[in-house]
């Protein structure tokens, strides 16, 4: 295939699958994009939420203590 028409742009959702005897069929659920815009996601990049994922791990609390720290950069 040279060039592929786009149909849909987006995520898939659910996959069925039913083989039978002589076909076998696969129905596809699909979603826009846009869709997770109104969903809230439950992970943000706190040292709370980094610790629940990786125990013991305390990178995003370097993140939190240069977040407002301002620096000089090249020649002053």
């Amino acid at each position: 295939i040279e060039t592929a028409d786009v149909l849909f742009d987006g995520v898939a959702d659910t996959m069925e699958s039913d083989d039978g005897p002589d076909t076998a069929t696969t129905t596809l659920a699909l979603e826009p994009r846009s869709m997770a815009l109104g969903r809230k996601f439950p992970c943000y990049y706190l040292p709370e939420d980094q610790e629940k994922r990786f125990p013991g791990d305390q990178g995003f609390g370097l993140v939190q203590a240069i977040q407002n720290r301002e620096d000089t950069w090249g020649r002053t």
